[in-house]
């Protein structure tokens, strides 16, 4: 029994300078799962009212079973979180974006929302399946370093339920929205390669790590003498576009035309997915791809031409 002890006692005074020497814990990790920030659920006390007692009711804690902080819902360190309004009747339940996100007192917290339908029992819920909430958590870290964001397929799964309420909330889009932060990095482990999405002051722009982005070239879809310009990198970016007069209907849009396999491009057709994401939706138009090389990607407008002589027109691609 005794050698049992003084083994006992041998490793554990092994395994405390290992200790010692600087384990994270859990809490502090440099990345959370955006999902985890978009699992709570905030039940309805009464008739359109947004605004919650006690205050703790908005205090969500240790979400998922990974490692999730605790956080107040409705933070605007950086931004307005939208939020879903899940009502018991889902053909009344709607997205909004909160115009004041009230400071939680001892007593009350939440948030004020222009619904546009009656909610009579109802509850809240993240309207961009966490991301918005893990970048408001991520701008006041007092950690040294940059937040990775994680955007797995938990999360995706997330916003295919948001899509169901409102069918231009995807994932283009609530990536493009999001108000973010240089504290914060987002990573879509989805695909193969991962892609990164850094905070350029506007928006998340694809990282340029994956492969040589693509050329752009307008077409008749986009109207005589159109203004357009491609950001992002092989895999992910976004095209914007001024339409010129008279776009035509049917018409190609956009040509996306990657270069020779030797020079980062595809070495076979990629699958590529065109989001209209701007302040000017377009949301009718189709995807192809051929491969190369040179690997293309084309957007097609549908048999309703995009308007003439408009800016604000912003598609995100996707492609693997």
């Amino acid at each position: 029994m005794r050698r049992l002890w003084a083994s006992l006692l041998f490793l554990l005074a092994l395994s405390a300078p290992v200790m010692a020497q600087g384990f994270i814990p859990a809490q502090q990790t440099p990345w959370v799962y955006a999902d985890d920030y978009g699992r709570w659920a905030i039940r309805g006390q009464a008739t359109n009212t947004f605004t919650f007692k006690p205050a703790a009711v908005c205090q969500i804690t240790q979400l998922g079973n990974r490692t999730s902080p605790s956080f107040y819902a409705f933070s605007a360190a950086v931004g307005y979180a939208p939020v879903l309004i899940a009502d018991v009747n889902p053909s009344n339940s709607e997205i909004v974006t909160p115009t004041v996100a009230f400071t939680p007192t001892q007593t009350t917290c939440g948030v004020t929302l222009s619904a546009a339908n009656t909610h009579t029992t109802f509850t809240l819920q993240s309207g961009s399946a966490g991301l918005q909430e893990a970048l408001n958590q991520a701008a006041v870290s007092t950690q040294p370093y940059v937040t990775q964001v994680l955007l797995s397929r938990e999360w995706f799964k997330l916003v295919s339920l948001l899509t169901s309420v409102k069918s231009t909330v995807n994932p283009a889009t609530i990536i493009y929205n999001a108000t973010g932060t240089s504290k914060a990095q987002l990573v879509d482990v989805t695909k193969s390669p991962w892609v990164y999405y850094t905070w350029n002051g506007t928006h998340y722009v694809a990282a340029p790590v994956n492969a040589t982005v693509p050329t752009v070239t307008a077409g008749a879809g986009a109207g005589t003498s159109p203004t357009i310009a491609v950001v992002g990198t092989g895999l992910s970016g976004n095209v914007t576009l001024t339409t010129g007069t008279t776009p035509t209907a049917s018409g190609v849009v956009f040509t996306l035309t990657w270069p020779a396999i030797a020079s980062g491009g595809f070495q076979y057709a990629p699958t590529c997915s065109i989001t209209s994401v701007g302040a000017t939706a377009y949301t009718t138009g189709t995807a192809t791809s051929t491969a190369g090389p040179p690997a293309t990607a084309v957007l097609t407008a549908s048999s309703t031409a995009l308007a003439a002589s408009t800016s604000g027109f912003v598609f995100h691609y996707d492609c693997n």
